[in-house]
């Protein structure tokens, strides 16, 4: 083992799932989709990408992945939190984007009453990507897994031990502006643009203003960078053409990734978790109303102060 891999492994942001427990995620993923749970069989819920067999375990998989990694990460900084390995029959029967089912406070699990979205990609992705029609989620989580790139054909990629890695997390709020207009809105048939250009884009715009980071400085560093970016061999853009009709992002080096942050994080699901009879479905219908509409509260108070 080379030392940077062992300095990987030591480091409170990684783990590895053994070849048993990537098991139990691939059991999961059978289970999720097979034709008795009635789960939509669509990419992206649109009707023009339907998805294959393996294609749709193998995308559950790997949810459950990240899923099981960002439990066994909370465990290393002193949290015990939950997940949900029961399937819920129906397509219309989902979690709403809470993949934490309960976090332990004084011994007792509790449920959170604050979302947790778990979003695991593979280890070439350099965005956190989330679909505009799944904004249910108050936090957004970004797992990396070493998971073969040809997963999706061949279920015999996760016959293995896989590498996680927890990149960070975002607010919902955190993809938009204060005119709750997104930073970076992706549809169909774009690609995502290079994160360093993104990273310098950033940079640049600090610089000209220290105080206020503002879209009209992005777009007029956007504008000067783009053709030296260009010159100095640089790409704008980078994988291929999205299939997803909408979503917005972040560069994953935009994200909250420190110890303090996660621990942070957990410790306020956990001021604000309930006894599970208390979470009734009223609650957490109310918090996924709040949860959708908090990226948009600065624009809806913008609207009342003008």
């Amino acid at each position: 083992m080379s030392h940077q891999h062992q300095n990987l492994i030591n480091s409170f942001n990684a783990i590895t799932l053994s070849l048993d427990e990537v098991k139990i995620c691939l059991d999961f993923g059978k289970k999720f989709t097979s034709k008795s749970a009635n789960k939509s069989d669509l990419d992206f819920g649109h009707s023009k990408l339907p998805r294959g067999v393996t294609d749709a375990i193998a995308d559950a998989t790997t949810g459950k992945i990240g899923e099981l990694a960002f439990k066994k990460i909370c465990a290393k900084v002193g949290f015990n939190i939950g997940l949900d390995f029961d399937t819920q029959l129906g397509r219309h029967n989902i979690d709403y984007g809470q993949d934490v089912s309960s976090i332990e406070v004084n011994g007792k699990p509790l449920t959170p009453l604050i979302s947790i979205d778990i979003k695991t990609s593979k280890s070439n992705s350099h965005w956190l990507l989330l679909e505009t029609h799944k904004h249910w989620a108050a936090v957004i989580v970004l797992i990396v897994a070493d998971i073969p790139q040809d997963a999706e054909k061949n279920l015999s990629a996760f016959e293995r031990e896989v590498e996680c890695k927890f990149e960070g997390f975002a607010y919902l709020s955190d993809f938009y502006d204060a005119d709750g207009q997104p930073w970076f809105k992706y549809t169909n048939d774009m690609q995502l643009l290079n994160p360093k250009l993104v990273d310098k884009m950033y940079k640049d715009a600090i610089v000209i203003n220290e105080q206020t980071f503002l879209k009209e400085q992005l777009i007029s560093s956007f504008k000067t960078l783009k053709s030296n970016f260009v010159a100095a061999g640089g790409k704008i853009n980078i994988g291929p053409k999205l299939k997803c009709p909408e979503q917005v992002g972040l560069p994953r080096d935009f994200l909250k990734s420190s110890e303090n942050e996660l621990v942070n994080l957990l410790n306020l699901i956990a001021k604000v978790s309930v006894p599970k009879e208390h979470a009734t479905q009223e609650v957490i219908k109310s918090i996924i109303h709040i949860n959708t509409h908090l990226s948009t509260l600065s624009k809806e108070l913008k609207k009342i102060k003008d």
